[in-house]
């Protein structure tokens, strides 16, 4: 989109009272198990937050555990109108859908969409300048006919599908220009047919057209499904992009990379040229992790099931890396062209949006967990009683994979089990077999804290990078400088680093802080770090000050009972706190467990020790927390200095 017509476009907004749009308010990948009725005691309905009834849009639907044909519905051309991506058939009315202003709905358990026992993903596609948008036209067998769209800026990508009878999926690409195509249903390498587009690229207006029946044919009936690229408009500056259509040349080499500026969610990909290939689709939700078996795809073309602990991609925080080194993503000299989606990137209202806890007992069966309010992107947990096991301590995060693991005790390696933490789900996580997580005996019924965290701008990030020898700073997306981070080499042991106000300190230690500084400084875009091997892995965790949600910060003790002001109006419901300038414990208390005017339970996150409830070192404070007069010199001494991280 030009400059002035964006510019008026937020002006006319802005009379309006208009909000900025985000990622997450125009896109929607969602899990859901079949077979379930919730609406009325007659539909199923999902809540995924896109308003289809008042904007309109696109919703896409695959089975993931049985072969079943991805299904296609759109609010141009009505409830109960299915296409299937796979083949290619036209329209046909079965399994009637209802668009809502927050979701959509089914009345059936056909297999395809809700089938018992079967698992699916939904991607919703909500019609909005800059990103989407869907139209419907009738042929007329002119060449060069142009079908306006309102997309507001040059599409990225263009697919078009004859409704009343039996032709291919027909894609236009920027990538590959108006004298090419693609067929969604098929695995082809790009056709030179000139009777598609008329050779003729697609405008920030409009889309172009020739006499092939696939997309123009007289009085036959066609729907568009029209994708923008890299139009800038959204986020909290409005200067923002959350779709990106481009291509990228195959290397058969892992750690082949495309920089889109953005980490994304979604990733829809394809062999265009120098070979055929499946349309591959991945997303964070399903599995998109660094590190090899670990990602979930499915294939657009195809009604094949879900292929699960796959080598595929890993999302950066600017892109992703292909981690094949061949078909179906990186054969050396294939081009490959790709539609990425953001990853969600709007500021959280409440605490509550982004930080979790959970107390609850082992039971020896798999266990999932709802009512979160969110889908975590890490969980960390400890067992509160001791019971003698080494794995009392365990984080995970979803960049990572559910099955895999770090232990902020020691300075191990990250190790994976496939029956701890079986996946991070839409509105929380399951946990697997014995419920017996961080080790203990599946008949103990031990009792665990859980602490579950969302990535947000301002709040937390997670950042999954690969060592390169140059220590230099690492890109982020916390939108602000970061003010605690949490780094791990996954390859090795190496001691947590935790780098705050410069320093070096221990995560899986109680020492004193290093005089060591990092390599670099922190900004709004980078981190800087402090040990960098040229072939290794590492996972940082960042953690920022947002204003009346999370805190980071520091107190000088004083002996005496000391207020801490974070900002908040209903105090701390997580509080981790650090000596800095002697030695001392990682003390961690949350509301989940109790803090009160009474004794407080607290646990140590660098210890095997059990949870010790017999103290009151920590007493409610409305805007944050107190620590008493009555706590240890580890917590306040006279001249003591100390660092916190503090969630509302």
């Amino acid at each position: 989109m030009d400059r002035i017509t964006l510019n008026a476009i937020k002006g006319a907004a802005g009379a309006a009272g208009g909000d900025p749009v985000y990622v997450e308010e125009v896109f929607s990948t969602y899990l859901y198990d079949g077979g379930v009725y919730n609406l009325d005691g007659d539909k199923r309905k999902i809540t995924n937050g896109i308003d289809f009834a008042g904007e309109g849009g696109m919703l896409w639907v695959k089975c993931r555990t049985a072969a079943q044909q991805p299904f296609v519905w759109d609010t141009e051309r009505g409830n109960g109108k299915i296409l299937t991506t796979d083949i290619n058939g036209g329209e046909w009315i079965s399994y009637h859908e209802d668009f809502y202003s927050d979701g959509f709905s089914f009345n059936t358990t056909n297999n395809n969409v809700n089938g018992s026992n079967k698992r699916y993903v939904s991607w919703s596609f909500r019609k909005a300048p800059g990103f989407f948008d869907v139209v419907t036209y009738t042929g007329n067998d002119v060449n060069g006919r142009q079908i306006p769209h309102s997309l507001g800026s040059t599409p990225g990508m263009v697919i078009v599908k004859r409704l009343n009878g039996s032709d291919d999926w027909t894609v236009q690409h920027r990538s590959l220009g108006g004298t090419k195509s693609l067929y969604l249903n098929e695995i082809d390498e790009v056709d030179t047919s000139s009777t598609e587009w008329n050779d003729t690229a697609a405008t920030s207006t409009v889309f172009t057209v020739g006499t092939s029946g696939k997309t123009n044919n007289l009085n036959d009936t066609y729907v568009a499904y029209i994708f923008a690229h890299d139009d800038q408009q959204f986020g909290e500056g409005g200067d923002e992009s959350i779709i990106k259509c481009g291509s990228y040349t195959g290397t058969s080499t892992a750690g082949n990379t495309v920089d889109l500026g953005f980490e994304p969610q979604f990733v829809l990909l394809k062999s265009a040229v120098g070979g055929t290939g499946d349309w591959r689709i991945i997303d964070n939700m399903r599995g998109f992790v660094t590190g090899t078996d670990g990602d979930a795809t499915l294939n657009a073309n195809t009604d094949e099931v879900e292929f699960e602990d796959y080598t595929f991609a890993a999302a950066t925080s600017t892109g992703f890396t292909l981690e094949a080194t061949s078909s179906p993503s990186n054969t050396s000299g294939r081009t490959y062209i790709y539609m990425a989606i953001r990853r969600p990137h709007k500021k959280p209202a409440a605490g509550t949006e982004v930080f979790y806890s959970l107390s609850r007992a082992g039971n020896d069966t798999d266990t999932p967990i709802t009512g979160v309010g969110f889908s975590p992107d890490a969980h960390f947990s400890k067992l509160r009683p001791l019971n003698g096991s080494s794995y009392m301590n365990m984080w995970f995060d979803k960049l990572r994979g559910a099955g895999t693991y770090l232990r902020p005790t020691e300075d191990a390696a990250e190790a994976t089990s496939s029956n701890i933490l079986l996946s991070f789900d839409q509105d929380g996580v399951t946990y697997g077999e014995g419920n017996n997580l961080n080790g203990a005996s599946e008949s103990s019924g031990g009792d665990y804290i859980n602490w579950m965290f969302k990535r947000a701008p301002g709040f937390f990030d997670v950042v999954a990078f690969e060592g390169d020898g140059s220590w230099s700073a690492r890109n982020h997306n916390l939108g602000v400088t970061p003010e605690l981070v949490i780094q791990k080499t996954r390859e090795y042991a190496e001691d947590w680093n935790v780098i705050t106000t410069g320093k070096i300190q221990y995560l899986n230690k109680d020492q004193v802080s290093s005089n060591s500084t990092v390599s670099n400084s922190h900004s709004s875009t980078v981190f800087g770090v402090n040990t960098d091997s040229s072939s290794d892995s590492y996972i940082a965790y960042l953690f920022a000050t947002l204003p009346g949600i999370s805190k980071v910060g520091t107190y000088s003790g004083t002996g005496n009972d000391i207020d801490v002001d974070c900002g908040f109006t209903s105090g701390a419901r997580f509080v981790m706190v650090k000596r800095t300038d002697d030695d001392g414990d990682w003390y961690v208390w949350d509301t989940e467990r109790g803090i009160t005017a009474g004794d407080d339970p607290y646990l140590f996150m660098n210890e095997y020790t059990a949870e010790v409830t017999n103290n009151s070192n920590i007493d409610p404070h409305n805007p944050g927390f107190q620590i008493t007069d009555d706590a240890p010199d580890a917590l306040n001494v006279s001249g003591g200095t100390y660092i916190y991280l503090a969630i509302a």
